[in-house]
């Protein structure tokens, strides 16, 4: 098993937040539909677009406005 940051969105307020997890698994594939599924059981809410990989302008860009989350599995 490998331990993979996935990174996903929340809706809240009428805005979108980037949230990251640590999540271990065999694949990516897997790591996101166990974050999809560990967040839901959690909050009872969706997480969007879940991936392992995400480009440093998006980072970027949600960090500027305040709007980035770090999660604990």
């Amino acid at each position: 098993m490998k331990q993979y940051v996935v990174y996903f969105f929340i809706k809240a307020n009428r805005m979108e937040y980037l949230a990251d997890v640590v999540i271990e698994a065999p694949t990516a594939k897997a790591a996101c539909k166990l974050c999809k599924e560990w967040y839901f059981n959690k909050t009872g809410k969706n997480a969007f677009r879940p991936t392992t990989s995400i480009t440093d302008d998006a980072r970027k860009w949600y960090e500027e406005r305040g709007r980035v989350r770090h999660l604990t599995a």
